[in-house]
């Protein structure tokens, strides 16, 4: 039995310092102040996956930004990790079928997965390949957009919540949220959408 539950901002810093900088590689982890930053201006939540003793089998951390027109919300998948001794055992697939349970307030949700086409050897290639896979077998799709993050690069995914994003839509979501997280400078520096 599990339970998704909503994260406050210090059950966000217990996270981020017992389980996220092992759970992700450091040039991938922004600082803690930020997110929490972030969370105080509403433009930040997470999510736990707590099994029947309470004990953490996954998180999701969420950037969030108001949808123009709809009056709903844009999300983008910062971090989602499962409990490594926990993977491939469906815990990851359930917190995807039920994220519009989660996020009902979504217009959409999209991800950022690792290009397999830059991984430094095949183990690499062969981790993030089954990581799309993992994706796109539960109603999340890619959306022909990559992008190139302080020299990570990304395929970007879209959650198949309602009506898809066109990729233009989806560059213009990421220009959004990027500059959520850097200054103009930054991102001029380490940003690349394409």
């Amino acid at each position: 039995m599990m339970e998704i539950r909503k994260l406050s901002k210090e059950e966000i810093r217990i996270i981020y310092e017992e389980r996220m900088v092992s759970d992700f590689p450091k040039e991938e982890l922004k600082p803690f102040s930020k997110l929490a930053e972030m969370y105080d201006r509403g433009q930040y939540s997470g999510y736990s996956v707590v099994g029947s003793q309470g004990e953490l089998l996954s998180y999701a951390l969420f950037a969030r930004l108001p949808a123009e027109q709809s009056g709903r919300f844009h999300y983008l998948f910062d971090y989602f990790a499962v409990h490594e001794d926990l993977r491939n055992e469906g815990i990851g697939t359930k917190f995807l079928r039920r994220l519009a349970t989660c996020l009902p307030d979504a217009e959409s949700v999209i991800g950022e997965v690792e290009n397999p086409r830059f991984s430094k050897d095949e183990a690499e290639e062969e981790l993030r390949s089954r990581r799309l896979r993992f994706y796109h077998r539960n109603r999340v799709r890619a959306c022909g957009v990559t992008a190139s993050v302080l020299g990570v690069s990304f395929q970007i995914v879209e959650a198949l919540l309602g009506k898809p994003h066109s990729a233009e839509e989806i560059r213009e979501l990421l220009r959004r949220f990027y500059h959520l997280f850097f200054t103009e400078e930054e991102y001029e520096k380490w940003v690349e959408i394409r």
